[in-house]
C-alpha cells in the first residue's frame, strides 16, 4: 500500500458504487423491478429529495412521539435493525399511552386470529400457522415478534391492515393503501383517550401522498383531526448528504416538517445487504444461474477500497474470500497449512469467526452481513500494512496482540458502518452478572475483565506481574475475550480519529506496527496512553 491522492469525492464514489453493486445483486434475484413499483416509489423519492430539511435531536423526536395521535413508521422488512428502531419507538411511547399497533405483516382477514394471539388464546406456532406467515409475509418472524410482545405486555392491541391481492400493479398498491386507511380511520374513530396508534408499514407506503394522505382524507370525512407523525428510516439521499459533510455519525435525526422525521440508524448499504442475505437464504437456488451467486472476494475488495480511500492510501491486492457456501473450503486449506494453524482454522469455522490466513492470502467469511465483511476486510487491511506473516493466537502470551488486531479491524469496519457499536466495560459487568454458573460465555467475560485490569496496571502501574486467575481456559475463550476488548479499543480509536485528535498519519503509523514484533507490548502500552491523553482533550498527531 502506497500513499495516494484519494479525496473525499473518491470516498463518496466508492460508497455509491458499493451500494449500487449490492442493489444490482438484489435485482439478479428479483428480476427487473416492475414499472408499477417504480411509479409508486416516486412519491417516496419526492418526499426524501425535498431540498429543505433541518437537523433534529433524539430528544426532540421522542417528544414528538409522545404527543402524536398516530405515527406512520416506514419499515424495511428484511432489515432487523429497522424493526429494532420501531421497537425502541414503541418503548418510548409505552409509558405515556396505550399502543394500538397497526401492521402490514398480517392480512386484515386474520384480525380475529390476531386478537386471539394477543389475548393468549393461541400459541405462537398456531398463530403463525393460521395467518400463513411464511406464505403471506415470509420475512423473519423473530424480527417482528418483540413488537407484538411489547404491545401485549403493555396492554395494547393490534390491527391487521393488509389486503392480499394476486398482483403487484400500481392499482393493487393503491387498493391496499385505501384498504389500510379505511381500517385505520374506523379504528381511530373509536380509540380510547389514552391510546396512540403506531402504523408499521413498508417505507414506500408512508410517503406523504400515500397512506398518510388517504388516512387524513378519511378522518376529515369523519370530522376527526388526529395529530399525525411520519418516520422515515435510513433514506439514502440524506445519508450521502450528511456523509459529504462528514456528519454521518454525528446526526441521527433530521426533520422535514413539524410532523415528519428521518432517523438515520444505518448506512444504506447495510440495509440492502440484509435484503440480499434474506434472498440468498430463502429463494430456491435452482432459479439462479451462475451470476446469481454473490462474489464475496469482490465484495470484500470493495470494502478495502472504501477503507483505503478514507485513509488516503492505495488498496491492497484482491484477497481470495471463501464463504459459508464453500463446503470444500477446509479441504482446500488442509494441505496448505501447518497442522497447528489448521486446527485453529477449524475452530474458527466451527465458531462462526471470520479470519485471514496471510501466507496464502486466503480469507473466510462466515456470514454475508456488512459488519462481518467489513471486519474481515479490516483484518486483511491491517495484515497487509503490518506485514503479518502468521496466525497470532498463542494464548495467553499473545492476548494483547490479538486485542490490538481486533481493535484495528473494528476501527476500520466503522469507516464502513459508523453506527456499529461496541460493548463498554459496564456492559461486560452487567452481562457477567446475568450469567448463571456454567454458562458458556462466563469465562470469556472474566478473561476480558481480567485483561482490562492488566491494561490499567501496564499503563499506570509497574508492569504485568499479576498471576492470571484462570487455569488453562480454552483458546476460543481467550479469543472471544480479545474480540470484546478489541471492539472497545477500536471504538476509542475511531472516536479519536473522527474528532481530529488522532491524525491519519498517526493511524497509519499504528497500523504499520508489526503485530508480532519483539517490542509489541511497549507499543500497546503507548497506544493506551495516547488514547487516554486524546480523550482528555489533547491532540496527538
Amino acid at each position: 500500500m502506497l500513499p495516494g491522492s484519494f479525496t473525499q469525492r473518491d470516498g463518496l464514489k466508492i460508497r455509491r458504487e458499493f451500494l449500487q453493486r449490492i442493489k444490482a445483486q438484489v435485482q439478479l434475484y428479483l428480476g427487473q423491478e416492475p414499472q408499477a413499483i417504480r411509479s409508486y416509489a416516486l412519491a417516496y423519492k419526492k418526499d426524501i429529495e425535498r431540498t429543505h430539511w433541518t437537523t433534529s435531536t433524539p430528544e426532540e423526536f421522542r417528544e414528538a412521539l409522545k404527543t402524536a395521535d398516530i405515527v406512520f413508521g416506514g419499515d424495511f422488512h428484511a432489515f432487523a435493525q429497522a424493526q429494532r428502531v420501531h421497537l425502541r419507538n414503541l418503548r418510548n411511547m409505552a409509558p405515556f399511552k396505550k399502543i394500538v399497533m397497526a401492521v402490514e405483516c398480517i392480512p386484515s382477514r386474520y384480525q380475529k386470529v390476531l386478537n386471539q394471539y394477543m389475548s393468549r388464546q393461541l400459541s405462537e406456532s398456531e398463530f403463525l400457522k393460521k395467518t400463513h406467515w411464511e406464505k403471506n409475509w415470509g420475512f423473519p418472524w423473530g424480527q417482528y415478534k418483540p413488537l407484538f410482545d411489547l404491545v401485549r405486555e403493555q396492554g395494547g392491541r393490534c390491527l391487521a391492515l393488509n389486503e392480499l391481492l394476486p398482483q403487484r400493479t400500481l392499482k393493487a398498491l393503491q387498493i391496499r393503501d385505501r384498504h389500510a386507511a379505511k381500517i385505520l380511520a374506523e379504528a381511530y374513530k373509536d380509540k380510547g383517550k389514552d391510546e396512540s396508534f403506531y402504523v408499521l408499514y413498508g417505507d414506500l407506503h408512508v410517503a406523504r401522498e400515500r397512506l398518510p394522505a388517504i388516512f387524513s382524507k378519511a378522518t376529515q370525512k369523519l370530522k376527526i383531526q388526529p395529530r399525525t407523525m411520519t418516520v422515515y428510516l435510513n433514506p439514502e439521499k440524506i445519508y450521502f448528504q450528511l456523509l459529504k459533510k462528514n456528519l454521518e455519525d454525528k446526526i441521527s435525526v433530521v426533520r422535514f416538517s413539524k410532523n415528519e422525521f428521518c432517523l438515520l440508524e444505518s448506512p444504506p448499504w447495510v440495509k440492502w445487504q440484509s435484503y440480499l442475505i434474506f434472498l440468498e437464504e430463502t429463494m430456491d437456488e435452482s432459479i439462479l444461474d451462475d451470476e446469481g451467486a454473490v462474489d464475496y472476494s469482490e465484495h470484500v475488495q470493495s470494502l478495502l477500497k472504501m477503507m483505503a480511500s478514507d485513509l488516503k492510501i492505495e488498496p491492497s491486492a484482491d484477497p481470495t474470500v471463501y464463504s459459508f457456501n464453500d463446503h470444500d473450503f477446509l479441504e482446500l486449506l488442509g494441505g496448505k497449512l501447518a497442522s497447528g494453524d489448521f486446527e485453529y482454522v477449524k475452530k474458527f469455522v466451527q465458531n462462526d469467526i471470520a479470519f485471514y490466513e496471510p501466507q496464502g492470502g486466503t480469507a473466510f467469511l462466515p456470514r454475508g452481513t456488512v459488519n462481518y465483511a467489513a471486519h474481515l476486510a479490516g483484518h486483511i487491511f491491517h495484515s497487509r500494512l503490518s506485514r503479518r506473516a502468521r496466525f497470532i493466537f498463542s494464548f495467553p502470551n499473545e492476548l494483547i496482540n490479538v486485542v490490538w488486531f481486533e481493535a484495528v479491524a473494528f476501527f476500520l469496519s466503522k469507516l464502513v458502518n459508523p453506527h456499529r457499536k461496541a460493548l463498554q466495560l459496564g456492559d461486560l459487568k452487567k452481562q457477567l452478572a446475568a450469567f448463571s454458573p456454567g454458562d458458556g460465555g462466563e469465562v470469556a467475560l472474566k478473561l476480558a475483565l481480567d485483561q482490562k485490569l492488566r491494561d490499567l496496571i501496564l499503563v499506570y502501574g509497574h508492569g504485568d506481574n499479576q498471576p492470571r486467575q484462570f487455569k488453562k481456559p480454552e483458546d476460543m475463550n481467550y479469543y472471544k475475550a480479545a474480540k470484546l476488548l478489541g471492539a472497545m479499543m477500536g471504538e476509542r480509536v475511531y472516536g479519536a480519529f473522527k474528532t481530529g485528535r488522532l491524525s491519519r498519519t498517526k493511524v497509519l503509523t499504528w497500523l504499520k506496527q508489526p503485530v508480532d514484533g519483539e517490542k509489541f507490548q511497549d507499543f500497546y502500552i503507548q497506544v493506551l496512553r495516547d488514547l487516554d491523553s486524546m480523550e482528555a482533550g489533547e491532540v496527538n498527531g
